[in-house]
């Protein structure tokens, strides 16, 4: 069996990077939870910045693309609409460094999380579970690094439809 090494604080896209990150490297262990919990706050508000950026890039790619005049000046404009889905989906994917790391500290915030709660009869316990909001906040960054990836793959038919027009005249 072999285990997949989770990527490192480097593999981040470079907007991510541009944050301190140190406190989501190493072990969870004698981190600080408030810097945790204040660091994954401020993925979440880049990931938000990053997908609108690229909605208003994509939008108006798409709209350079559906308006072409001609077939060339289409697959020129198509060019650049493939790239930009390209590149975000390389950046922000279940499937991308990023989406893997988000997805590792996951599983390690609710191991850890599942630890503080071993030998309790319900969830109505006495001693606070330590991780649960650094859990929620991995958890809210993976599913919103998933809605990314979704708005890619989901794109609406229009430019399809006008490569098909371009394709079919020769």
């Amino acid at each position: 069996m072999t285990t997949k090494t989770m990527p490192a604080v480097e593999n981040l896209p470079r907007a991510l990077r541009r944050l301190n990150l140190n406190p989501l490297e190493n072990r969870l262990i004698g981190k600080p939870l408030v810097e945790l919990e204040h660091c994954l706050i401020e993925v979440l508000g880049v990931l938000e910045m990053e997908q609108r950026s690229y909605q208003r890039s994509v939008n108006s790619s798409a709209r350079d693309c559906i308006e072409a005049a001609d077939r060339d000046t289409f697959f020129s404009f198509y060019r650049d609409y493939s790239s930009l889905n390209s590149n975000f989906i390389d950046e922000y994917s279940p499937f991308s460094p990023a989406g893997h790391f988000f997805a590792g500290l996951l599983k390690k915030l609710m191991k850890k999380e599942q630890k503080g709660f071993v030998g309790t009869e319900d969830l109505f316990i006495e001693k606070p579970a330590t991780v649960t909001h650094a859990r929620i906040l991995a958890q809210m960054i993976t599913l919103k690094i998933e809605q990314m990836w979704k708005s890619v793959v989901d794109r609406d038919n229009k430019v399809h439809q006008v490569w098909m027009h371009w394709m079919d005249k020769k």
